[in-house]
């Protein structure tokens, strides 16, 4: 398995601190020995229209001198300006589509790969099949852009969130809806979770398609420590074959020791990838 940590816990929303700069960020999480890591694009380390083209060439030097790869660009999604590519008001939706297709070039000056795609939501009384329609014509729309750039588009479930997909065969019909071939399924197991189902279980609904996995325990808190079967989980990834990479997503909030966390998390599933 290849491992990556979500940049969340070190500043990239969520709270706003304890807070690292991106490149306080690259060192520790390569110094700890992660292969990747998964950036979320939010200040103070990557909103898309705060790195020119210096900063860029700057933290791409960075991340190669200490080695470590990007497992993903991981959009930000929260208030502000919405981004929601369900959404009716039609000046938000093309706000949305724009921030993604920024991402999309952040991914590609970083070699990321990817980007993670997240449906949308509605509002209350909104009707859902018009924001199905919707989010699919925005996911085609940065698809069709990513794929001209080498950069792939995964749908993520964030069930406890949106309301737009509602589990994993939801995700796996807008991704045949769209029919584009860079467009694939990631999921975090906290959706699963929230939803009183078995991570083990969505690997196994989303087979092949699964190109991006985000862990974490019940809580959002360090894998390991509240009880799921983490080992139950890697069993089916190695059932379906999965080479992607497991990207450890925990929680962000002043409490946090994020060097800790990092650390913590890696030391146990590589412990548990070893015995399965």
């Amino acid at each position: 398995m290849k491992y990556a940590f979500s940049s969340i816990t070190y500043g990239s929303g969520g709270s706003w601190v304890p807070a690292y700069s991106l490149d306080e960020t690259i060192r520790r999480v390569a110094g700890i020995g992660y292969d990747a890591l998964d950036i979320v694009t939010a200040s103070p380390h990557a909103w898309p229209d705060y790195l020119d083209a210096q900063k860029r060439a700057h933290y791409r030097s960075e991340l190669a001198a200490h080695a470590l790869g990007v497992s993903g660009i991981f959009p930000f999604m929260a208030g502000c300006a919405g981004y929601n590519v369900a959404t009716e008001n039609d000046k938000e939706r093309m706000w949305t589509a724009n921030y993604l297709k920024k991402c999309v070039d952040l991914a590609k000056d970083w070699d990321a790969g990817s980007i993670a795609y997240l449906p949308g939501w509605t509002l209350y009384g909104c009707d859902k099949r018009k924001a199905w329609a919707l989010s699919v014509e925005v996911l085609r729309d940065v698809a069709a852009y990513a794929n001209g750039q080498g950069i792939r588009v995964l749908i993520q479930q964030p069930l406890s969130q949106s309301n737009v997909v509602d589990c994993p065969m939801d995700a796996r019909y807008m991704m045949e809806e769209v029919g584009l071939p860079n467009v694939g399924l990631m999921f975090d197991v906290l959706s699963a979770v929230n939803r009183k189902a078995d991570p083990a279980d969505y690997v196994y609904e989303t087979g092949a398609a699964l190109q991006k996995i985000h862990v974490c325990d019940y809580g959002r808190q360090i894998p390991g420590t509240q009880g799921l079967d983490f080992r139950q989980l890697f069993i089916a990834l190695k059932d379906i074959g999965y080479d992607g990479p497991v990207v450890v997503e925990v929680d962000s909030s002043r409490s946090v020791h994020a060097d800790s966390f990092a650390r913590r998390s890696l030391e146990y599933l590589k412990n548990i990838e070893a015995g399965v």
